[in-house]
């Protein structure tokens, strides 16, 4: 064991409060589940002065823990399989293969008595009765088998997990005539015991990275039928997988016995002894090796700036998750819209307690969150910026130190950005948004293929020498506009900006019936006003090639090139103006004011097809049908 070897210490705890403490007494530390106590140490600030190992089982495959994990922070993902460990890759792409490791569940195959077997007619099933588990595959399998033969018969080691199943099984049992063949034993102690004598085993799961009660059973020469799961083959081998029904039967009936190759099969893949030969082998590695972990060279100061409107009861929060950050250097500028609700008295409150805490004041209500964001990059004392919403929240306290750690490494970046949780007006998990790394050109080809919508949040930390050095400013909108974040992410990849994706939850944004994003969403007029102004942003600023690259423009001419932008940029007005008939922004509107809200896209259209025809006459057929088939 490795207490022979290392000083170890286990610690069983249901709460993650207390695991600092045990991280302070280890070098190493191993978490069996990858659940929250992983999720706290991977965020915690000693992450990066201990060795993390993970053990990840499917259980925690298929839940939201795996996306709260720093594994930036974490030396080693043991999985118990290899199918486990492709699926959870294909997820988390920001687990790199050599972090990852393949440990089964090793079998005490002495702990088994083991006897040669002969064909029989006890089939064994030993596990929860619970969806996971197939039950009713279990039954229907088991019936086509007593067709066959009525002296088979069904022994349930088990319990159940949801009492539908009890009135399934009570219900089902009898209509298929199963009563005196099927018999549920309950939950057994001694698995061994149980097995003496029984002559089959049988495993009905949707998903298993193992299924330990089968491999058991193969180490007493019990001959196992497993349904054909993902993964199942590479873990048992063709030989002892079914897929339908029929090949059950077929298998049941006509194969041979074979104890010895059972047992020997568990013996040569997942005995128990050389799976901790394994582990050792791990730590070994682990303890020898100094392990060097992503780390920020100094701690210049970060400026946070708040924006506030009426978030009063949201803003405890926000500050609260700023003021936790792991990383010491940093002041916070609250902008305050002019509220009505109270926030002044408590940001005012705040600056009192914090010498780090400046308020910033409008006499009258401005409603341009770019204003806010502009006094924060002028007045901000910080090397670099973030902007969070008041209503908003940071997700956990290493934010700072993981966007600082990127941008520090790359000198040439100016801006780095990561993934959103979403949560409702409580706080309750209401989604995810996930970004990609893309292009300058990518992204104004995909903000302009969206119709206006952006595809970068400007949620991220910006390095301010980027706006220092240039003399940049964070462009204010007119009156009443919006989408001043993307309009913001154009104009500065005109400018020629370096930016980095993160691909993990860092910022946290509240859906609610008062935040800027829902008005955006309901109030029509202004998002297409909007929406246009950007679009028309990206044709005056950026080459055509870029944002219209499925027009082949080496085979035309000048005056075929100038035709061909005119008529694609009325043509993407006009499908819009036509999905904004039927789609989200417009749904809580009666027809004849969704009829009446698209008239500027149309108006666009309109604009740009006559400038078509004016080089161009020949696409006035093509603009007909276009106009027909949108039915505008």
């Amino acid at each position: 064991m490795l207490n022979s070897i290392y000083r170890t210490k286990k610690v069983v705890t249901n709460t993650s409060e207390n695991i600092e403490d045990a991280m302070r007494w280890a070098d190493i530390c191993w978490f069996e589940w990858c659940d929250e106590l992983v999720i706290k140490a991977s965020n915690s600030r000693l992450a990066n002065e201990r060795t993390i190992i993970c053990r990840l089982h499917s259980y925690e495959a298929f839940t939201y823990y795996i996306n709260q994990v720093n594994w930036k922070n974490v030396d080693k993902v043991i999985f118990v399989g290899k199918p486990i460990k492709n699926y959870v890759m294909s997820q988390l792409p920001i687990i790199k293969e050599e972090q990852t490791t393949v440990i089964p569940n090793g079998v005490k195959t002495d702990l088994y008595s083991y006897r040669k077997r002969e064909n029989g007619w006890k089939i064994a099933y030993v596990g929860y009765i619970n969806y996971k588990k197939g039950p009713m595959l279990l039954l229907h399998a088991f019936q086509a088998l007593y067709k066959k033969d009525s002296r088979f018969s069904l022994h349930i080691a088990g319990r159940y997990q949801d009492k539908r199943y009890v009135l399934y099984f009570n219900h089902i049992l009898k209509e298929m005539g199963l009563e005196k063949a099927v018999f549920l034993d309950g939950w057994q102690q001694d698995v061994n015991g149980y097995l003496e004598d029984k002559d089959f085993i049988i495993s009905t799961s949707l998903f298993e990275t193992q299924h330990m009660a089968i491999m058991e059973a193969m180490a007493k020469g019990i001959k196992p039928f497993v349904h054909n799961y993902y993964g199942a083959k590479e873990i048992y081998g063709e030989d002892y997988v079914w897929t339908t029904i029929d090949d059950l039967v077929e298998m049941v009936l006509n194969q041979s016995v074979d104890s010895e190759g059972y047992r020997s099969y568990i013996i040569d893949k997942y005995n128990a002894d050389t799976q901790l030969d394994k582990v050792k082998e791990l730590i070994s590695s682990l303890n020898d090796v100094a392990q060097v972990k992503p780390a920020i060279i100094s701690q210049p100061m970060i400026t946070i700036g708040i924006l506030n409107y009426n978030y009063g009861e949201y803003l405890e929060e926000c500050f609260d998750s700023i003021i936790k950050q792991d990383y010491l250097n940093k002041e916070i500028i609250i902008v305050d819209d002019c509220s009505t609700d109270g926030s002044i008295d408590k940001i005012r409150k705040l600056e009192e307690k914090y010498k780090f805490v400046k308020g910033v004041h409008h006499e009258k209500n401005i409603g341009l969150p770019d204003y806010s964001i502009n006094e924060c990059l002028e007045q901000a004392q910080g090397e670099y910026l973030m902007i969070v919403s008041a209503d908003d929240y940071l997700p956990h306290d290493q934010v700072l130190i993981n966007y600082l750690s990127i941008l520090q490494s790359n000198p040439s970046l100016d801006y780095v950005y990561g993934n959103l949780s979403i949560v409702d007006r409580n706080g309750n998990d209401a989604g995810e948004g996930r970004y990609k790394e893309y292009t300058n050109m990518e992204v104004v080809r995909k903000v302009f293929a969206r119709g206006g919508s952006g595809v970068i949040p400007m949620t991220g930390l910006y390095n301010l020498r980027y706006y220092r050095n240039n003399d940049y400013n964070w462009l204010i909108g007119p009156k009443n506009s919006m989408a001043g974040d993307t309009m913001n992410c154009l104009l500065n990849i005109k400018r020629g900006w370096n930016f980095a994706h993160l691909n993990e939850p860092s910022y946290v944004h509240r859906k609610h019936n008062r935040n800027l994003s829902y008005s955006f969403k309901y109030d029509v007029n202004k998002r297409i006003k909007s929406m246009i102004r950007l679009l028309e942003f990206i044709t005056l600023e950026f080459d055509e090639q870029t944002y219209l690259p499925e027009i082949d423009w080496k085979t035309l001419s000048n005056t075929e090139a100038e035709a061909a932008k005119y008529f694609a940029i009325g043509e993407r007005y006009m499908l819009i103006a036509a999905s904004y008939l039927t789609n989200g922004f417009t749904k809580h509107m009666q027809l004849d004011q969704r009829t009446e809200s698209i008239v500027p896209f149309i108006n666009k259209a309109d604009e740009y097809f006559n400038k078509c025809l004016q080089v161009d006459l020949s696409y006035k057929v093509k603009i007909e049908v276009l106009k027909k088939s949108t039915q505008l």
